[in-house]
């Protein structure tokens, strides 16, 4: 294929699809992604034949902007007392990784050297699936953000290592490979540190006075990110990604100007680029290439999971305060992704500049080695890593708590009605004075787009077990299920309806299983609050069941949800759910008499 911009068109169309298909069929979208890069590159075209030399630059700027939105997710007051467990698992683990994976890497490469090489890129993890891994597991304590923090972090210390590596062996003598190794690492300090924070105190400058118009500030910011990237590369290879990461990092905890805008953008950007850079390296990689690293192939892959990563933590992480059971899990959780994927691929580019007298055969194999690992460890890891968290006792219980999408009339005295029989409860909403309002009330609140992917992955859910939906806006509430179903399962996703139009429509579909509180809609139980209908916790007993329920309330009360006698919550779901003695139900009652018009719910026992 001639048609550079056909093939692109073809190589994002396929990506999204595959992770549309992944997501559907709820396994990691790296699988799907790698497979059809494969297909590509059998059916269509190798890359290198269609975009030529254009390849590494687009290979590398894409990594750097996925990084950098990787940066804008890390918070500093998430490591509190756990920094220098992060930094011992980074340095001394990603160096123990480093030198167990060299020696195993022998089993497929006669010379040391391009084992070292291939150590060293696979020191890093796949951030993009250990993300959604941990919001699967849910795992207790410390370990979640030093989880998340080494997934990110490691990605710029091992490519940097990789480098290094690449220029040692390159160098004539073990005396000019320590001076190169050790002007490297100066050069990539001295000039990624300084840079970034002048990248970052530009960003707040400008944003703070008011510089350029708001449709440019997004436009700015990925011009910082590509510049930062590209100044650093060209001083020292791939310490741009050092400088990236840095840059979000810093701009994620600035408190001058507001970046939430920034980082939804990166989020929808980072989608496309993971999508496009998967195909387009996958489709580098011949499947014969694979099987023919034979049976020594799969054996290095099994010592990388159950040798090299379980010695990186527990050596690296020996005399700190994690129990073993954390160190374990650690140990189950180090799939490799797209920065080895590129890092491995950049490198067999430039492989007829580097090699030297290094055996062809063995640089051939580079990839498919790398590529093998990222295969393996994201099908196990993916696939086993939640129930061995529970098996360790790592995962947190099932929650029982409700996140509230909607500060409203309708969301606060639901939030309130749930905290008073005792579930926990976070409220979110993108309005400002929303949030204060429910705030004064005692609420647990959020402020922030629910939608956003950087603000989901910064919520603490680990006492939420479910999502209502309870917006006027019927695409957002739509949007809503569709998003946290990842998370807390398509059974624990549900929403009000905005109008009765959306209300029939939705019960007509399959939607409908999704819809609280039946054929009800937002409009209408708003106005029926503004008239005095309270939310009323009721006991149900062998003598004052449903229809003594309904006899006092009246044919329209709306049963929101059902407590069980062991505290679990069930909501109706369109009514289907039928309540029984030793239950109670929290439903939306007009008033009995004037003393029962109340703002807030209260709990009612039978007498």
């Amino acid at each position: 294929m001639d048609d550079k911009g056909l093939y692109l068109a073809i190589v994002v169309g396929v990506g999204l699809l595959a992770q549309w298909l992944a997501w559907r069929l709820r396994i990691p979208g790296i699988l799907l992604l790698l497979l059809a890069g494969v297909l590509m590159g059998q059916f269509v075209a190798n890359p290198d034949d269609v975009l030529g030399k254009l390849l590494e630059p687009v290979v590398s700027l894409s990594v750097a902007i996925v990084l950098f939105e990787g940066g804008l997710g890390l918070q500093l007051s998430e490591l509190t007392d756990s920094r220098a467990i992060v930094t011992r698992l980074i340095l001394v683990g990603a160096l123990v990784t480093w030198v167990l994976a060299t020696l195993g890497g022998l089993l497929v490469f006669s010379d040391v050297r391009v084992a070292a090489l291939a150590g060293a890129v696979l020191t890093v993890t796949g951030p993009t699936v250990v993300g959604p891994l941990l919001r699967s597991i849910r795992p207790q304590g410390r370990v979640a953000a030093v989880a998340k923090w080494e997934g990110i972090v490691i990605d710029p210390v091992g490519a940097l290592l990789a480098v290094l590596v690449f220029e040692a062996v390159a160098a004539t003598g073990p005396g000019a490979a320590f001076t190169v190794v050790v002007t490297s690492l100066l050069k990539t300090v001295l000039v990624s540190v300084p840079l970034a924070i002048a990248a970052a105190g530009l960003f707040v400058v400008v944003m703070q006075r008011h510089w350029i118009a708001e449709h440019l500030e997004v436009p700015l910011t990925f011009a910082l990110v590509l510049v930062a990237h590209t100044v650093s590369n060209a001083v020292q290879p791939e310490a741009g990604l050092a400088t990236v990461t840095l840059l979000g990092v810093l701009l994620a905890n600035q408190r001058f100007v507001n970046v939430r805008h920034v980082a939804e953008f990166k989020e929808h950007l980072t989608i496309l680029l993971i999508s496009t850079l998967f195909i387009l390296l996958g489709s580098r990689v011949q499947p014969a290439e694979i099987l023919g690293l034979g049976v020594w192939g799969l054996v290095f892959l099994v010592l990388l999971i159950v040798v090299v990563r379980p010695a990186s933590v527990f050596v690296s992480l020996a005399g700190t305060s994690l129990d073993w059971r954390d160190k374990a899990f650690l140990s189950w959780l180090a799939p490799r992704g797209i920065v080895a994927a590129a890092v491995s691929s950049v490198f067999a580019l430039h492989a007829s500049e580097f090699g030297g007298d290094l055996p062809e055969e063995d640089l051939d194999r580079l990839v498919p080695v790398v590529f093998l690992a990222v295969i393996g460890t994201v099908s196990l890891y993916g696939l086993t890593s939640v129930r061995v968290a529970r098996w360790l006792g790592i995962a947190g219980p099932e929650p029982e708590g409700v996140m509230i999408l909607g500060a409203n009339e309708l969301g606060i005295p639901l939030a309130e009605s749930l905290a008073g029989a005792g579930l926990d409860v976070l409220v979110v909403d993108s309005n400002a004075e929303n949030v204060r309002r429910a705030r004064m009330l005692g609420l647990p609140t959020r402020l922030g787009n629910a939608l956003d992917e950087s603000f989901a992955e910064r919520l603490d859910l680990r006492a939420v077990g479910r999502l209502f939906a309870l917006t006027p806006n019927n695409d957002v509430n739509t949007l809503a299920t569709i998003k946290y179903a990842e998370s807390f399962g398509r059974k624990a996703v549900f929403r009000v309806a905005a109008t009765a139009k959306d209300a029939e429509e939705a019960l007509a579909s399959k939607q409908g299983d999704s819809l609280l509180a039946g054929g009800f809609d937002f409009a209408v139980l708003t106005e029926r609050i503004r008239n005095g209908a309270v939310f009323k916790q009721t006991a149900l007993t062998e003598e004052f069941g449903v229809e003594q329920f309904r006899d006092r309330y009246g044919e329209t009360a709306v049963v929101f949800m059902v407590l069980t006698s062991d505290g679990t919550l069930v909501p109706t779901v369109s009514g289907k759910r039928v309540p029984k003695a030793g239950e109670s139900v929290l439903a939306l009652v007009d008033p009995v008499d004037a003393g029962e018009r109340r703002d807030v719910a209260e709990s009612t026992s039978p007498g």
